[in-house]
């Protein structure tokens, strides 16, 4: 599912500038957490809005950056130098990678991975996603570099 981040601002009498993240403003926030956690919840994979700004490569990083920690699925892309960087930012780095297969795979209700708890029940339907994110876009392998 996409949410139309454009249509909202303009509903709203609002437009974001380069670099800025819809989630820094107060009202879109809370409007796009409301629609994130409303379809998410009932398993809708959610696409994060467009960054308006194509010719600003690390506004742009940093928007798909936030989306995966907001838990989106994919980017909506609006110009083909975006393609490229969205298909890399949207890939799994091993360890997110190691550590979703354990939780799915595991027969333990609580067990400790890394220096911190897992919890199967909990985490599962996050490492599903993981997993599904590693089959689409692939993985970051530490010999293809990082997007910092």
């Amino acid at each position: 599912m996409r949410f139309g981040l454009e249509d909202m601002l303009r509903q709203l009498g609002l437009r974001r500038e380069c670099g800025e993240s819809v989630f820094d403003m107060s009202a879109p926030a809370f409007v796009v957490g409301g629609f994130i956690a409303a379809f998410k919840s009932v398993g809708f994979v959610i696409s994060g809005g467009v960054y308006p700004c194509f010719s600003d490569a690390e506004g742009f990083i940093r928007d798909v950056k936030r989306d995966l920690k907001e838990g989106l699925f994919s980017k909506t892309i609006i110009h083909p130098s975006q393609i490229e960087l969205a298909n890399t930012l949207y890939k799994v780095d091993e360890e997110s990678f190691d550590e979703a297969l354990q939780i799915y795979m595991s027969t333990h209700a609580v067990f400790a991975q890394n220096a911190k708890m897992a919890e199967t029940a909990t985490m599962k339907p996050h490492s599903e996603e993981i997993i599904k994110r590693a089959q689409i876009y692939g993985l970051s392998l530490p010999e293809q570099g990082k997007i910092h």
